[in-house]
């Protein structure tokens, strides 16, 4: 089984903090909760998943699309890296961006 994020990790990771403990978490906002101001300290990797999401039994091998994530993930942090440090962007980073957009 695998676990396979609808929002991906690598963007999940720009919400994190260090809580007491020096644990990296993200505030999870449970809808419809008694306490809606009190959100849960969740790590990345236990949200926005699914077991299995990205396996497409159509094709002959059902992981195909797996090497494709893999590289978008990666060349769109460091994108975000360039935004975020206001270090300038080229063609080819905004067709990085926009592929992860889409």
């Amino acid at each position: 089984m695998s676990k396979d994020h609808y929002v991906p990790e690598t963007y999940l990771k720009h919400f994190e903090f260090e809580n007491s403990r020096k644990e990296k978490k993200i505030w999870r906002y449970i809808k419809g909760s008694k306490h809606p101001s009190q959100p849960k300290e969740v790590s990345k990797s236990s949200i926005c998943f699914e077991e299995n999401g990205d396996t497409n039994p159509y094709f002959k091998k059902p992981r195909l699309l797996d090497p494709y994530f893999h590289f978008l993930e990666n060349n769109y942090n460091d994108v975000i890296n360039k935004l975020e440090n206001n270090l300038g962007t080229d063609g080819e980073d905004k067709l990085f961006l926009a592929l992860f957009i889409a």
